[in-house]
């Protein structure tokens, strides 16, 4: 995996990386910790180099949304190779992967809706 510094080392000055969750569509995953207000985050380092101006727009639109399914952004950076940092609060419950199996229709179906209402919020 490219991209910032390994496990334990220290991204924008204030993220500690504490391990590392793999690929996401957009960017590589990771679970740090907050050093300033000590506490968990998960931090995305998005894989194409975004100008300034995007990613600031970016955040702008993330930090507008507000929805019980949808991240919370608490703060963004740029990396020294122009890559952006978006970091989250870490995600809450089990993965979907471990929970899809045992989960009964009806809770298949209230997750779908709970996805397709936090996308429709997106737009």
């Amino acid at each position: 995996m490219t991209g910032p510094a390994p496990t334990g080392g220290i991204l924008l000055g204030k993220y500690r990386i504490d391990s590392v969750w793999g690929a996401h569509p957009a960017g590589d995953l990771r679970g740090g910790f907050d050093l300033r207000f000590e506490r968990p985050v998960q931090l995305l380092v998005v894989h194409a180099p975004l100008e300034r101006r995007q990613r600031g727009r970016l955040a702008q639109r993330l930090m507008r949304l507000s929805h019980p399914r949808l991240g919370v952004l608490l703060d963004h950076g740029e990396l020294p190779d122009g890559k952006a940092v978006l970091v989250f609060p870490p995600p809450q419950g089990r993965p979907l992967a471990r929970w899809l199996p045992s989960a009964e229709p009806g809770e298949v179906v209230e997750l779908l809706d709970q996805l397709l209402r936090a996308l429709a919020r997106l737009h």
